[in-house]
């Protein structure tokens, strides 16, 4: 089985299980690879300067 493969073989969102667990995000969606990147190319900008010493959650609001 390939990569590619193994993360299409699921779709988030999509079973009983996933639906309450997405019921819990108040976003009310699984994260996304891009979600993630986003973070990571904020965090790795100049519009990041000021930020230290921060856990910056990627999580859709489950956290807060």
């Amino acid at each position: 089985m390939t990569a590619d493969l193994a993360l299409s073989s699921h779709r988030p969102g999509t079973g009983k299980r996933d639906g309450e667990l997405l019921s819990a995000v108040p976003a009310r969606r699984a994260g996304t690879p891009a979600d993630v990147a986003a973070c990571a190319s904020f965090l790795a900008s100049e519009r990041a300067g000021y930020v230290t010493g921060s856990t910056l959650y990627v999580d859709g609001g489950l956290a807060a």
